[in-house]
């Protein structure tokens, strides 16, 4: 009687765990009154034990893909032979980068009075590998942005209790106002302002094409990397001298306090695949701002353009830059 009461008793747990989803097979009858179950089918992912990271670092397993980081290519480039000449060109996608971005196409065209804006020290890659053409006022400004203005001094005005009516006098009426900024490190640093913040670095614009295409004959091209300016100091206060109701005030002791640095230029680099005219060449090394930010203008032939254009690609992929083609003109 015994015996049966525990059989029961079990039976019952059994049905308990099956009603709250945890799985009868794991509360199952003893093997001499019920067969086992069979095992169930295990994911093949699963059953594959999960291999450390090169770094040595482990990541958590899963049987999901790795979200891939690199941006897919918007847009699909025209495919033309190498050296095949443009019938039609493509526009650029847009006219403001902040992000690295690789624009490639096989034709492109950048129209007259076009500027083109590269921010936050960015990096733009124009890559046309049959022909780019160049309209005339085309600017590219890749300024840096300007710093911001320094601290302001922790207090506006920093007293001097004069010790006697003569010399309250001495120092506001006999001579004129003679109330000077101090001396000490201690009491200027009270009342002068903080130096201002550095620019940011200009951005870099990069032009790889088979052949230029120049109605203009590159008349207004400007490609500005400059930093940018540095911000101004932050606002100085004044030394009162008084004593009682009579008193006078300095200057505003800013002496030695500077605008911030400005920030570093960015780089330009022109590559062909072939020779430009000698008029193209000079204006190509005279629109860069400043002038020593440009590299050689580089000459390769059209083999050796494709293999640059297959770096660029890889290290837009590396770093992961945008990548996108050129726009259908209507």
């Amino acid at each position: 009687m015994k015996l049966s009461s525990a059989r029961e008793a079990q039976s019952c747990a059994v049905l308990a765990l099956c009603l709250l989803g945890l799985g009868c097979e794991r509360a199952a009858a003893p093997a001499e009154h019920a067969p086992a179950p069979a095992p169930a089918a295990v994911p093949r992912e699963v059953m594959v034990a999960p291999q450390p990271a090169a770094s040595g670092a482990t990541e958590a397993w899963g049987s999901a893909p790795r979200a891939s980081l690199v941006p897919e290519m918007r847009g699909k480039p025209v495919a033309m032979n190498s050296g095949e000449p443009c019938k039609t060109y493509r526009s650029l996608p847009s006219l403001h980068y902040s992000d690295d971005t690789l624009v490639q196409d096989a034709c492109l065209a950048i129209p007259n009075d076009t500027k083109i804006e590269v921010r936050a020290g960015a990096t733009l890659a124009i890559v046309a590998t049959n022909g780019l053409m160049l309209g005339r006022n085309v600017v590219f400004d890749a300024v840096g942005a300007r710093g911001h203005r320094g601290g302001r001094a922790p207090f506006a005005s920093l007293s001097f209790d004069a010790n006697s009516d003569a010399e309250i006098r001495s120092l506001c009426l006999d001579h004129g106002n003679q109330c000077a900024c101090p001396s000490d490190a201690s009491s200027l640093g009270a009342i002068r302002g903080h130096t201002g913040e550095a620019g940011s670095a200009g951005g870099s614009v990069r032009l790889i094409a088979g052949s230029l295409i120049l109605p203009s004959k590159l008349t207004g091209l400007a490609i500005d990397v400059s930093g940018g300016m540095g911000g101004p100091a932050g606002e100085s206060g004044t030394r009162r001298c008084v004593r009682g109701d009579l008193g006078c005030s300095s200057p505003v002791c800013s002496a030695g306090v500077l605008g911030g640095a400005s920030g570093n230029a960015g780089n330009v680099s022109v590559v062909l695949g072939q020779a430009p005219s000698m008029e193209v060449a000079k204006h190509l090394s005279g629109a860069t701002i400043p002038s020593d930010a440009a590299a050689p203008l580089i000459v390769e032939s059209s083999s050796a353009l494709l293999e640059r254009t297959a770096d660029l690609n890889r290290l837009a992929l590396q770093e992961g830059w945008q990548r996108t083609a050129g726009l259908d003109t209507n």
